[in-house]
């Protein structure tokens, strides 16, 4: 009875850290589709000429963050 209430104990822990490793990974996933759209938008933005002082309220990302891009492009 002992063995089984661990075997139990065990796999109950592992389906619990599953589903926290799971969940972390998705909002990690999350967080980095939405900061990739930002400087997709800042770079579309940018493409037209827009400047940065007005794109960044508008993409979410620093006046820095933009600069960066500038750069990239």
């Amino acid at each position: 009875m002992l063995v089984n209430a661990i075997a139990r104990d065990r796999k109950k822990m592992y389906e619990e850290g599953l589903k926290e490793g799971k969940q972390e990974g998705l909002k990690e996933g999350e967080m980095k589709g939405e900061r990739k759209g930002k400087r997709q938008i800042a770079r579309a933005l940018l493409a037209r000429d827009m400047a940065v002082p007005d794109i960044a309220p508008i993409a979410g990302l620093s006046e820095e963050e933009i600069r960066k891009i500038t750069y990239v492009l």
